[in-house]
């Protein structure tokens, strides 16, 4: 249990602002006022550091804390965090393991995945008064700044992202606030592989209740209750990530399990064919179309 996360998701799932700091930590598992105040003297540090670092630059950092220089400061921030963490790229997702990694010593340490970097990103952004959304296809985050009608993508999973090339039409552009609901997916499938079912039907909910939209989750969701044996229910949220992106072969070939599951055959062949035809290579649709095909002859 977690009051703080549960009043937040409450307040947003209501329309009501929430901090984007107060947010990524919250849901990152800080449960108390202590250990968010905590947290925010570690991002302090962390802002001071940079500052400091800025300093050192020379004459130009006199200038750059101007509105119209925010791109120029963006791009410092972003220097400064490879700089300082060179092999930042790893695994962890949550913001509070990112900010613990920044300040850790050995410069070699590994941060996060493209989560817990944009998450880093994102909030140090804001603190240092720079206009920043983020950029999502579900799978992969990222920056995007906004300034003076400019659009600058910022790819933190790379030493050379800054203004990285436009990318392709599966990325949508949030608030940053909602990369709350990428985090959450990501401890929802934590949770499912420690065996915590319950607590990752829970957490999923959590981030569908966020963000309606987010195909993922529904085929995250999904699995968990396929796991549980419930495949009605496994079905219903197979088929709300598929209408949601109707080229989603993963979620077409868990439908076609689920339909297997219950008798319904000729639905489930269908969206293994479906699979197939949007990822001809995918070995997993390949085998419950053989399989299938083997149970009907």
């Amino acid at each position: 249990m977690n009051p703080l996360e549960d009043r937040l998701l409450d307040d947003i799932s209501k329309g009501k602002e929430a901090s984007t700091e107060d947010a990524l930590l919250i849901v990152s598992g800080v449960k108390t006022p202590q250990e968010l105040n905590k947290y925010k003297r570690k991002l302090d540090n962390i802002q001071a550091r940079f500052q400091t670092w800025l300093r050192a630059k020379g004459a130009v950092s006199d200038f750059i804390h101007k509105e119209y220089m925010s791109i120029t400061r963006a791009r410092f921030l972003f220097e400064y965090l490879w700089n300082s963490k060179p092999r930042r790229h790893g695994n962890g997702y949550l913001l509070t393991v990112a900010i613990d990694a920044q300040l850790d010593p050995d410069v070699n340490s590994a941060l996060g995945s493209c989560i817990g970097l944009t998450a880093l990103y994102t909030v140090l952004c804001i603190r240092e008064n720079i206009d920043t959304v983020i950029l999502t296809n579900g799978d992969h985050v990222l920056n995007r700044l906004k300034h003076d009608g400019l659009s600058i993508n910022v790819e933190n999973t790379d030493p050379l992202g800054f203004d990285k090339e436009p990318i392709n039409d599966s990325f949508e552009e949030l608030p940053p606030v909602l990369l709350i609901a990428s985090i959450l997916n990501s401890r929802g499938i934590d949770e499912q592989k420690r065996g915590e079912c319950k607590v990752a039907l829970d957490t999923f909910s959590k981030a569908v209740t966020i963000r309606p939209d987010y195909e993922n989750v529904y085929n995250n969701r999904g699995n968990v209750y396929f796991e549980l044996g419930d495949y009605r229910r496994a079905q219903r949220d197979y088929e709300i990530a598929v209408k949601l992106k109707p080229d989603f072969a993963e979620a077409c070939c868990n439908l076609g399990l689920a339909l297997e599951k219950q008798a319904d055959f000729d639905r489930a062949l269908y969206y293994f064919k479906k699979a197939l035809e949007i990822s001809p290579q995918y070995e997993d649709a390949k085998r419950c179309l053989e399989i299938l095909g083997k149970r009907r002859s």
